[in-house]
């Protein structure tokens, strides 16, 4: 109980402040907070380094026929409900990284899938705030659409230790983009980014638990809402 209270105000406490009173203080003057309806409200992100934040470089079904990919029966209007693995037909991408999140010791209270957010750089250095590793879900045939493009284009020029890739699906044709829209992380062979196709269901969920527990060794010594670590007798002299 203490736990959900506890997100409970974390999400209200990153919502936008109420402007101060104005005026001689009539009530009839108090501004309303929800007169301006186009107001955005940033997604909260997971805290700790028990906590996993998910970022779905997946295309939709309707950007992945506008862009004319080859197996448009897997794609979904929600990127978390992508189906991508052929030995699991009907298994979605996000049930399958949940698996691997919790072979990883992830709780699913501590699981947040932050999408495909617009302002992706602003959500990974809120995660590095909250001490709190990323995990990009990459569909190598996505990097085709511009937006997935622009955003794994601009991530690629930045130092996050705490961010981790996984390669759920593509083929050799679209490796090229690879290189292209990620030369840093991918040429030169960033930790805790795995970019092969993984060949069936299994070792894409076994690949998370290894890339989510190397991005946690980074992350147990640092921030307050670090891992404690168990006490230990210092050595004798």
């Amino acid at each position: 109980m203490i736990d959900v209270v506890g997100r409970a105000i974390l999400r209200l406490s990153e919502l936008p402040a109420i402007p101060e009173l104005p005026g001689s203080g009539e009530f009839t003057e108090l501004p309303s907070f929800f007169a301006d309806s186009g107001r955005s409200v940033k997604p909260p992100v997971a805290v700790g380094p028990k906590g996993t934040n998910v970022v779905y470089a997946v295309g939709t079904r309707e950007e992945a026929n506008r862009y004319d990919f080859g197996n448009l029966g897997g794609y979904d209007d929600a990127r978390e409900r992508w189906v991508p693995f052929a030995d699991a037909p009907g298994a979605t991408i996000e049930l399958a990284t949940r698996e691997g999140l919790n072979t990883a010791g992830q709780d699913d209270l501590n699981y947040c899938n932050l999408g495909l957010p617009s302002d992706l750089n602003d959500r990974l250095r809120a995660a590095k705030n909250a001490n709190s590793p990323v995990l990009i879900v990459l569909d190598r045939s996505s990097l085709r659409i511009p937006t997935i493009k622009s955003g794994l284009d601009d991530y690629d020029g930045r130092d996050y230790p705490h961010v981790g890739l996984i390669t759920a699906a593509g083929n050799e044709q679209d490796e090229p983009l690879l290189a292209q829209i990620l030369p840093t992380k991918y040429g030169n062979g960033r930790p805790n980014h795995l970019w092969t196709v993984p060949d069936d269901r299994a070792s894409y969920v076994f690949g998370i638990g290894d890339i989510v527990s190397g991005l946690r060794r980074n992350l147990q010594k640092a921030g307050s809402t670090a891992i404690s670590q168990p006490a230990a007798q210092l050595p004798g002299i």
